[in-house]
């Protein structure tokens, strides 16, 4: 600048050379201090652009210095989508850990979920986003597509997948901010992980269900009587005590075993039915289907679900333990009157299934000794009798 101002001295008085016979010395000298005036003033204009510029970029980096620690720091994946669906190259450390890829910058984002088949609804979603200004934000929400699924990430190096649990919630930038369909500019999408609530939120649903089971069951106790809840579970016991020990002696059981055991589950079935023990019932039914599938095949996985079974009576022992001070009165009666009981509910629920009228005339002959001792192999003889007569000797009227 400097430099400049001398040449321009030099020139002005060689322009000025001899044509100013008529200008005066002080005229002319006013126009050169003038002039110098000018470029004085100029240079501190300079100057004070030159540190406005200097100080509006120590600006700049400080606040990109904040927005990058923001997206360093930030706990969600954040990224921004242009108008025409691609991801800009700005997004949040978070978003790389989250989706399980660094190449998203540039790419188009409904891509991201190709494998779940959302690419037409995503770019539908962000065609109503991008052209209809006006729409509420809770319109918004509710038609995002992505507002809860199950997002798979491989390993690229152990080719392991990993399932995580996503929500993904989008808001509108808006260029000159007014809200016009041209001054939306671009999309901005929070990427939440929601793996560890949602496993939370599962296992709090198994625990209810869980105590929801265990209040029915002690429900279903409450109503039995307790000589023949015991019998049910010691008769109960000694059946997956013997079916236990054929699986650990035989790796593949023979016709006759799986026939046995099929036939031991059957019965404990209909035992629970008539008890009305749903969840052991619905254990016996499982387990009757497993045995009749297992034929000629190794059963030693169903040696699991057999102490399932045992844990379950367990528990339905321990309950009645636990309620039997709470019981005030209870009916005494001998083990005859039990065996007609369960003989009772069992009629009372297959003539209903079974659309039959069945009356149950019972009688006892024996002395009480000799029932006592064989009331368990009795009870069982007599249920199986009476099913079969049910099923197949007694015919409704035509």
């Amino acid at each position: 600048m400097a430099e400049l101002h001398r040449l321009l001295k030099r020139q002005i008085k060689k322009i000025l050379r001899g044509k100013t016979e008529n200008l005066a010395p002080e005229t002319v000298q006013k126009f050169i201090d003038d002039v110098n005036e000018a470029y004085v003033e100029a240079d501190k204009e300079k100057d004070f652009l030159q540190r406005r510029q200097e100080t509006n970029l120590e600006e700049i980096k400080a606040r990109k210095k904040e927005i990058d620690d923001i997206m360093h720091n930030v706990a969600q994946g954040i990224l921004t989508i242009n108008r025409d669906g691609k991801i800009n190259p700005e997004f949040s450390e978070k978003t790389i850990s989250i989706l399980g890829r660094n190449d998203i910058a540039n790419n188009q984002f409904s891509s991201l979920f190709y494998s779940l088949g959302l690419q037409e609804k995503i770019d539908e979603y962000f065609d109503v986003l991008f052209t209809s200004p006006y729409i509420t934000k809770s319109m918004i929400r509710r038609l995002n597509p992505l507002q809860d699924l199950n997002y798979q990430i491989t390993d690229p190096n152990t080719g392991n997948c990993d399932t995580k649990r996503l929500k993904i919630t989008f808001s509108r930038i808006y260029g000159k901010g007014n809200q016009e369909v041209d001054d939306i500019d671009k999309l901005m999408a929070v990427v939440h992980d929601r793996t560890h609530e949602y496993l939370l939120e599962q296992r709090l649903e198994e625990n209810t269900k869980k105590h929801a089971r265990k209040l029915e069951k002690l429900y279903q106790i409450l109503s039995l009587d307790t000589e023949i809840f015991t019998d049910f579970v010691k008769e109960a016991n000694e059946i997956l005590a013997e079916i236990k020990q054929t699986l650990i002696s035989n790796d593949i059981l023979n016709a006759a075993e799986s026939k046995r055991c099929v036939q031991d589950m059957h019965t404990l079935k209909g035992n629970a039915k008539a008890l009305n023990l749903d969840a052991i019932a619905e254990l016996a039914h499982e387990l009757e289907e497993k045995f009749a599938k297992q034929l000629g095949q190794s059963c030693q996985e169903l040696l699991p679900d057999i102490e399932a079974m045992i844990e379950e009576l367990k528990d339905g022992s321990s309950l009645l333990d636990k309620i039997l001070n709470m019981k005030q009165a209870l009916k005494s009666e001998d083990s005859t009157s039990g065996t007609e009981k369960v003989l009772k509910g069992i009629i009372d629920k297959e003539t209903k299934n079974l659309g039959k009228q069945v009356k149950l005339q019972f009688e006892n002959t024996a002395s009480k000794e000799t029932v006592a001792k064989y009331t368990l192999k009795i009870r069982r003889m007599l249920v199986h009798l009476v099913r079969n007569s049910l099923s197949h000797g007694i015919s409704i009227p035509c």
